[in-house]
């Protein structure tokens, strides 16, 4: 099978996509974890 310029485009499009989704989603939850690792120290 062979791919067509825009085939390519829309392909690499939507892959490009997905994967800053999934990107966002992973540092999403590692900003959520972090605090929880490192505590912040209570000022009097």
């Amino acid at each position: 099978m062979e791919l067509t310029t825009w085939q390519y485009g829309f392909s690499l499009m939507i892959f490009g996509m997905g994967l800053t989704l999934v990107t966002l989603y992973i540092l999403v939850w590692v900003a959520r974890i972090l605090p929880s690792i490192f505590k912040a120290e209570e000022e009097e």
